[in-house]
């Protein structure tokens, strides 16, 4: 009896790919999500050392979303699509027309990175004292580029440096997930290079989060007329 028990435990038993399959398909089920995310970034240039760490919070329901962040010196910036437009709150209200498909990304994607079975094949789950799993994998740079989009202009992800980790609740519902990797960057001919973290926390997990603007439609200055150049920028 015992062997057959110590059996069905064992089949039982989920795959690191099927724990993680199952946490992309309910927040596509729900249709968005809801994380606060502490960013960490480490960077030295000429010998100079400098760090900043700061708050977000992401909201996302479909194509509207909303994100928060409070930098370290209590500044909040607050983005919103919302019904086609583009709203910031940056110490004035404004919003103009969605008109590219940076902005309507944002509303798309999810927070969670593409992985493949094949990246999770030998990736084992560890079994948390507080009853929590979870699991690390390290991405390749090509993986990374493609699926995690964290190349920006004059900005590159060090090969063989990204490493993810989740963990999930008692009820394989996922609970957060952090992102480390060492970037280099050169801007005017400077060079920088360092470390960055990304950890979230997940809340209500399968439910989606209603979008609500801060403040009301007119009191937003509708900047639509503007160039495109000048309404990235803002963005």
């Amino acid at each position: 009896m015992a062997l057959s028990l110590c059996g069905c435990e064992l089949f039982a038993r989920k795959t690191a790919y099927e724990i993680y399959s199952e946490a992309v398909n309910t927040m596509n089920e729900a249709g968005g999500f809801e994380a606060d995310c502490k960013i960490s970034v480490a960077m030295s240039v000429t010998s100079v050392d400098m760090s900043i760490d700061f708050n977000m919070n992401m909201q996302m329901n479909g194509e509207n979303a909303k994100i928060y962040i409070d930098y370290v010196d209590d500044t909040e910036m607050v983005t919103s699509l919302f019904d086609g437009y583009t709203y910031l709150e940056i110490g004035d209200e404004i919003k103009f027309k969605v008109k590219n498909e940076d902005d309507e990304f944002m509303a798309d994607e999810g927070i969670l990175p593409t992985l493949t079975e094949e990246m999770l094949e030998e990736v084992e789950l560890v079994e948390n004292e507080d009853g929590s799993t979870s699991f690390t994998v390290e991405i390749s740079y090509e993986d990374a580029e493609s699926l995690l989009n964290l190349t920006e202009e004059g900005m590159e992800v060090v090969p063989d440096s990204i490493m993810l980790s989740m963990t999930f609740d008692e009820n394989d519902v996922i609970k957060s997930m952090k992102l480390e990797f060492d970037v280099t960057m050169e801007e005017e001919g400077v060079a920088y290079t360092g470390t960055e973290s990304v950890e979230c926390e997940f809340i209500n997990v399968g439910t989606a989060p209603e979008i609500k603007l801060n403040y009301s439609e007119d009191e937003y200055i509708d900047l639509s007329g503007l160039s495109d150049d000048i309404l990235n920028d803002l963005a």
